[in-house]
């Protein structure tokens, strides 16, 4: 624990910042840090907290793109999963419940599940991604905290943090029974920008 903690700014060469590291150590340590840095990070600060979960897409067509490369997924069709909400760094689906899609115990499979929190979240990279890439899975982890029974799966999908080439994203699935919602899994998925083909334009997920 720090028992003194000092701040000064001599003119504007850096921050001097002197601290005990505890009660019997009485050695001053100091470090110094530039102006600059540290105006630079508190702007940053400042805008993180006034803009929460604020994303930029770099392609203002993103819906649309996004909307598209879901119907280009043929296992969303097979399932009957459908997209209800699109915005920068966001996507929301939807499954409806039916036997079909259930394993032996009568439960909406795992794999159904997780399957509808992958293609989430990759639309919400997608989203942020340039006009012309595609997005592919690399790696997810999957936590089924319910058995998934009712009347409609509901996914939300977010991106966490935006890379050039790597977007990390975490994604919620909820079951709905009535106006009751239970917390059946949740997601950590990494996701890649894939540059098109020379010979061949982006589809938007090469899934």
């Amino acid at each position: 624990m720090l028992n003194n903690l000092t701040l000064s700014t001599p003119k504007c060469t850096g921050i001097q910042r002197q601290y005990t590291s505890n009660d019997t150590d009485t050695e001053m340590k100091s470090f110094s840090v530039p102006l600059c840095l540290c105006v630079r990070y508190n702007v940053a600060s400042a805008r993180r907290a006034l803009y929460p979960g604020r994303m930029k897409p770099q392609d203002p067509d993103f819906e649309a793109r996004a909307r598209a490369a879901f119907q280009q997924q043929r296992v969303m069709q097979t399932i009957g999963a459908r997209v209800t909400r699109v915005a920068p760094g966001e996507v929301e689906m939807e499954l409806p419940f039916r036997e079909e899609l259930t394993q032996q115990n009568g439960f909406l499979h795992a794999g159904i599940v997780t399957t509808v929190l992958d293609s989430a979240c990759g639309g919400a990279a997608l989203t942020l991604m340039p006009a012309d890439a595609g997005v592919l899975s690399i790696e997810f982890k999957t936590n089924l905290l319910a058995p998934a029974r009712g009347e409609l799966l509901v996914v939300r999908a977010r991106v966490v943090r935006a890379g050039r080439t790597v977007t990390v994203c975490t994604a919620d699935a909820l079951m709905r029974d009535g106006g009751r919602e239970v917390h059946v899994a949740t997601m950590l998925g990494t996701m890649m920008t894939v540059a098109p083909r020379a010979s061949q334009p982006s589809t938007g997920d090469p899934r």
